[in-house]
């Protein structure tokens, strides 16, 4: 059970990816299976029978069925890989279908031939090839996946700021019926945080389980447009080392999850993660340029200005999002929106002043009217404000500075209430209108 072992240890902090595996034909028990997945987790590894089979079709592209998988289990041991680690075909994620194009199952068993000295080398499985494989098939290569098996999905991510979101996603592939995991078929899905004591996963109990926060979010929801379970919960806010676990189990009866899909019970899965206190969720911003221009008129007291304020801003460990619109203030910032304070001599102004805020790195704006800034990543502003004499007042020297800029995580909320405000940095130079 060793692939089982390592494949089910490849779960992730941020966000998870399980596959339900229906019609196995091969013997075994499917409860020594689960039992033996949970044992490994927690380090001990519980004995299993031993399930026998045979090929005993030909098989080609288009081929499918569990002596598909049986197939591509046995190459991948023997070292004729079928694809990429992570892709369907790769170790511990075989499956049911012979592709010679999406996981190159023809190929490797190509090259089987090939050495083996089967005529004709062609990659199709016939009767030669039979003979020549099924004396060497083990154990290993006829255990079938079991019922759930986790892979990375976006990346591993074990350390998190105090109170960050924290994502599980469970989601079938293309090749399994998507609806076998809705919660009417009798599957649920949890996520828990519990306190760390101790490195062995078996030792979680009740008292080392924290209070999910918000409440109630330990609880998977199922996203019908997706065809995906979804949980999502935040990191708690003390540093420190923790467990968190996710359970996938049946809430019917164990009979009638057994009779349907074989399993019987709840598949779990852990992974330690650390809450590390010196990672900021917050964004930073940081200026780029100033300029200021006038625009001379043909009279008295009609130049019209022009201010121009470039800044960057950098996402923290969750994305953020960042209103289109702009505003001019006599102070402050106002929420849900980028301002800017223009002055006349140190003298606040608000009249005559119009103000457009461009995202110049990506100008895409989501449905809710916000520019997208990603984990980690950086993207410029450019906020122009346009000050028009006699409106904005009298001759004098005039200049903008950016108020404040609102920001927040929700990817819906079109007035986003996190502000960045205290930036009397980010001003231009005094240019005097007449």
């Amino acid at each position: 059970m060793d692939f089982m072992k390592k494949y089910y240890n490849a779960i992730v902090g941020v966000a998870i990816v399980g596959v339900f595996v229906l019609g196995l034909t091969i013997s075994g028990s499917a409860s020594n299976i689960l039992a033996s997945i949970s044992d490994a987790v927690g380090g001990q590894q519980a004995q299993v029978t031993a399930p026998t089979c045979v090929l005993s079709r030909d098989l080609t592209t288009g081929s499918t069925g569990e002596d598909v998988r049986v197939l591509q289990k046995f190459l991948n041991r023997l070292g004729y890989t079928l694809t990429t680690v992570g892709n369907p075909g790769s170790p511990g994620l075989e499956y049911e279908k012979f592709n010679s194009l999406a996981n190159n199952t023809g190929v490797p068993l190509s090259l089987y031939q090939s050495e083996y000295g089967i005529i004709p080398a062609d990659g199709v499985l016939k009767s030669l090839s039979r003979s020549s494989i099924n004396p060497k098939l083990t154990s290993a290569d006829c255990a079938p996946n079991s019922p759930y098996y986790f892979k990375y999905f976006l990346g591993p991510q074990t350390t998190y700021a105090p109170n960050q979101n924290i994502s599980v996603v469970l989601a079938g592939e293309e090749k399994i019926d998507k609806t076998d995991l809705k919660s009417a078929e009798g599957f649920n899905v949890q996520a828990h945080l519990y306190k760390k004591s101790t490195n062995r996963v078996t030792s979680l109990s009740s008292a080392q389980r924290l209070t999910a926060n918000p409440a109630g979010s330990y609880n998977g929801r199922f996203n019908t447009q997706l065809n995906q379970w979804e949980v999502n919960m935040l990191s708690p806010v003390i540093p420190g080392d923790y467990f968190l676990r996710v359970v996938i189990y049946c809430s019917k009866s164990g009979s009638y999850c057994a009779n349907k899909y074989g399993i019987g019970g709840e598949v779990r899965q852990v992974v330690p993660i650390k809450v590390d206190g010196t990672i900021s969720t917050a964004p930073r911003i940081e200026l780029v340029s100033t300029d200021a221009s006038v625009n001379i008129g043909d009279s008295t007291n009609d130049d019209a200005g022009t201010f121009t304020i470039k800044f960057k801003v950098t996402a923290g460990v969750n994305a953020i999002y960042v209103s289109s619109l702009a505003d001019s203030r006599i102070s402050g910032v106002t929420t849900g929106k980028t301002s800017v304070l223009i002055d006349r001599a140190g003298v606040a102004v608000t009249g005559g002043v119009s103000v457009a805020l461009d995202n110049i790195t990506d100008w895409s704006l989501n449905r809710a009217g916000l520019y997208t800034i990603k984990a980690g990543e950086s993207e410029t502003f450019e906020l122009t404000s346009a000050v028009q004499m006699p409106a904005a007042g009298t001759f004098g020297p005039y200049r903008a500075t950016l108020g404040g800029l609102s920001w927040g995580t929700s990817s819906t909320d079109s007035t986003p209430n996190n502000a960045i405000s205290n930036l009397s940095t980010f001003r231009t130079q005094y240019v005097v209108l007449n």
